[in-house]
Formats: structure tokens, sequence, C-alpha cells
């Protein structure tokens, strides 16, 4: 055999396990990956302080229907009939206003209805002023929303359509919790921990369309929203849909997910009422234990 010959097989040899090394290693890193941790609430105390975790409670199940031969919605931000083919959902456990109120108060300081701090005040000194925050009476009443949600998936994403029936607006909360809005739930091993950890992640959109992501969420997910009219042509509410990517798994038949889907109703840029899918959890966005359960069929 020629030199030339041995040369050109050292090369195609080298070549051979320079990609195999190369795909261990890839692999190797992105099974080490971390969350992204900078969209993460400071107050971290939320889920390791509260007493309320839905510890012991049935899951709720849900069948997602396959994948459609195919054929995927497109956010055009119109009707499309492909969403006719698909079981709708109701998103209906109410969160308690007490628990609204808890959240306002870690997130943004808002401390109700408590409205001055006498414990660091000396004798004698104005006590310091606490900002406070009141649940406005929504102008329909607290049953004026309703919401229900459609879902269709393939390997690799989730397509969501959530349907929300509130005919007041209202996005200008400081916040997303305090807006007209939609959050996702995601934990792709489906063991609904406590702690955060890689493949769980949330999404969320407002009315507006302004969309927020948290943890190991893909900041490139997609969504469009649209608003809905009565036969009168007056407002009625909106229609969110979304494509999530699956980060860290392939969807197959029967397989299961942790899920759950939120609506955030807001007045006066204060959030009046929660609705869930799963459970009356509200501090999911911190701790997955109360998820409900996605299942692929």
């Amino acid at each position: 055999m020629k030199k030339k010959d041995y040369i050109i097989i050292l090369i195609v040899a080298l070549l051979v396990f320079g990609s195999v090394g190369g795909y261990f290693l890839y692999n190797y890193l992105r099974s080490r990956k971390e969350p992204n941790l900078d969209v993460v609430n400071e107050k971290m105390e939320i889920a390791t302080r509260d007493s309320s975790l839905a510890e012991g409670k049935a899951p709720v199940y849900t069948d997602v229907s396959a994948d459609a031969k195919g054929l995927y919605p497109s956010l055009s931000g119109a009707y499309e009939p492909i969403w006719d083919q698909f079981e709708s959902y109701p998103i209906e456990i109410a969160c308690k206003e007490s628990d609204i109120l808890e959240m306002n108060r870690y997130l943004f300081g808002y401390y109700n209805p408590v409205e001055t701090d006498d414990s660091q005040t000396p004798e004698g000194a104005t006590p310091t002023p606490i900002p406070t925050v009141t649940i406005p009476e929504a102008s329909e009443g607290d049953n004026s929303v309703s919401a229900s949600y459609k879902l269709i998936w393939s390997k690799r994403y989730l397509y969501i359509q959530v349907t929300v029936n509130d005919a007041s607006k209202d996005c200008g909360g400081e916040h997303y919790f305090n807006q007209d809005s939609v959050e996702v739930f995601i934990n792709e091993d489906g063991q609904k921990n406590s702690q955060l950890l890689v493949g769980d992640a949330f999404y969320v959109v407002n009315r507006d369309n302004v969309r927020t992501s948290g943890f190991g969420a893909a900041d490139n997910f997609e969504s469009v929203v649209y608003q809905t009219t009565n036969e009168e042509g007056a407002y009625t509410g909106y229609v969110v849909e979304m494509i999530i990517p699956l980060l860290t798994i392939k969807a197959n038949k029967n397989a299961s997910i942790g899920f759950d889907i939120q609506v955030n109703n807001a007045r006066e840029g204060v959030n009046v009422a929660t609705l869930k899918w799963a459970s009356d959890y509200i501090f999911n966005f911190q701790n997955f234990s109360s998820l409900g359960t996605l299942t692929f069929k």
C-alpha cells in the first residue's frame, strides 16, 4: 500500500473518531445544561414558606389529541378550521383571593390591609408607611370571566389555543400577573418537583401579545392574540395561540408530562381573579408540585 493511501486512511479515521467524539461531547454538555435563572424572581421564599402546597391531591389528567396528520396551526391570527377537530378543556378552578393578595405581597411589596409598620419604629417616631393593594370589585362580578383550551402535539412542539371570555380589557399592571394574561406551565420529566429543574418552564402571553418566559424556557416561543366579538360586533374576549418547543424530550404516544394553564383577569391594574385547569395553587411559577398530568394520545 502506498504512503498516500495510508495518509487518506488516517484522515478518514480522524474524521470519523472526531465526529463520534464531538457527538458524545455535545450530548454530555447538553445533559449538564442548567436552567436560565436570570428570569427567576428573586423572592424564592414563595416556594419554601408557603404551607398550602397541593401535596396529596389527585392529579388532573387530560389526553392530548395526536398530531393531526402533520397539519398544524399556523398562528395566522384568525380562525383556523384545524382547531375544530380537537376537544376543548375548561379552565375553571378559581384561586383564592387571599392567595392573589399574597402573590402581590411577595412580588411587589404590597401588604393588605396593614398600612403601617410599627415594629421597626423608635418610640415617638412616625411609623413607616407600607404600600397597600386592594383588589377592586370586578365590574361584571368574579364569575364574569371563563376560559378553555385546546392542545395539539407533535414530536417537538405543543400547539395551544386558549379562549378567554372577558369583555373588559386591562393590561395596565406593571407585571403580567396584574394584566389580562395566559400562563402555561410545563414539566417535561413529569416529576412535578417543588424545586424547578432542567425541562421545567413557564410561558406567558398577555392580551396585547407581550411574551414572558421563565426558568429553562425557550425565549423564542411563538404566539398570537386576536379578539373575539358577538353577533352585534361587541368585544367579548380574546384568543391566545402558542407554539411551545419541547426542550429536553420528544413527545411520544402514551407518554406524560406535568402541565397546567392559568388565566389572569385584571381590573384597574390589579389581578381580581385567577382561573386554572389543574389546581388552585397560584405559586406555580416557582413550584411545580401541584401541576396536572398531560398524556399524549
